[in-house]
């Protein structure tokens, strides 16, 4: 049997005669659409490390898959909409296709000069030892043309690593 949506999209595998089924991650890898940021430094006690996402105007929108922080001590993570900053310094995001040609729609940087942060819309405290957690919970569709602060604040009372990393898929708004 061979069913088939276009050509190299066939839904029976044609050797076991099983029905093939991808992901949706996957089927974004696959379509050169998902992207990541990933970035790390020291935090000084009660700073912070921010990352900065500007959505363009446009039609194309970025769900957010994941949103993780790894941190050596006691820290807050927030992210925040409608941020008032300018500046920092850019990141380029990987696209997760690594044969695919696509960029990103959205604008990057980190350490951003931050006016105003915004309203929050996430809010989660990481414990005391090394830990591996997120404040994700949920999908997360970001509103176009508005800046993303991605925030950990370090509240161990010392000096600590923290590192951030942020997965999206861009799609084109159908509604």
């Amino acid at each position: 049997m061979s069913i088939s949506l276009g050509p190299g999209l066939e839904v029976v595998d044609q050797k076991e005669g099983a029905v093939k089924c991808v992901g949706a991650e996957e089927h974004h890898i696959f379509e050169g659409v998902e992207f990541e940021i990933t970035a790390a430094q020291d935090v000084a006690n009660d700073a912070s490390y921010d990352l900065l996402f500007i959505t363009p105007d446009t039609t194309t929108w970025a769900r957010i898959t994941t949103m993780q922080a790894a941190v050596e001590g006691e820290c807050f993570l927030y992210v925040y909409e409608t941020t008032n900053s300018a500046g920092g310094t850019a990141l380029t995001p990987l696209n997760k296709d690594r044969n695919s040609s696509n960029t990103s729609v959205l604008t990057v940087t980190h350490t951003p000069v931050v006016t105003g942060v915004g309203t929050r819309i996430r809010i989660a405290k990481q414990g005391s030892a090394f830990f591996q957690g997120s404040v994700n919970g949920s999908m997360l569709i970001l509103k176009q043309n508005t800046k993303y602060l991605f925030r950990i604040t370090n509240v161990s009372g010392a000096t600590k690593w923290v590192s951030q990393q942020i997965v999206w898929a861009e799609h084109a708004n159908l509604v």
